[in-house]
């Protein structure tokens, strides 16, 4: 029993808030801050909340449903292990432009830290 409470909780620990709804993600697109790369779009925008908000947005244009999948799931496990680096709790977003079978989250982590260096205020 305690080791199915200990993993329940641990899930908790390892988990980050994320943006539920359009209106979030269009005021993060049209009042944030954006830089690119080959593979994304990062946006981040300062949210007034006590911590930070991740979302990530996959076009039906890019890749098939599997792929578009696994985008999504190597973006929450590079977001996991992502700390802004900011004062002020932020709003983040992927937008994801082309598919690439070879990134692993690792590999996105390092391409997000680069963006947030890049676009800092």
């Amino acid at each position: 029993m305690t080791g199915s409470l200990d993993g329940f909780l641990l899930m908790f620990m390892n988990s980050y808030h994320s943006l539920k709804n359009k209106k979030e993600f269009l005021d993060v697109y049209r009042h944030g801050k954006h830089k690119r790369n080959d593979y994304f779009v990062f946006f981040r925008k300062e949210n007034g909340l006590d911590y930070d908000r991740y979302g990530v947005s996959v076009s039906k244009k890019v890749g098939n449903s599997v792929q578009r999948h696994r985008m999504i799931r190597i973006s929450r496990a590079a977001f996991r292990a992502f700390e802004g680096g900011m004062n002020a709790p932020q709003d983040y977003i992927l937008s994801w432009r082309v598919y690439d079978s070879a990134l692993k989250s690792g590999d996105v982590l390092n391409m997000i830290i680069k963006l947030n260096e890049k676009s800092r205020y």
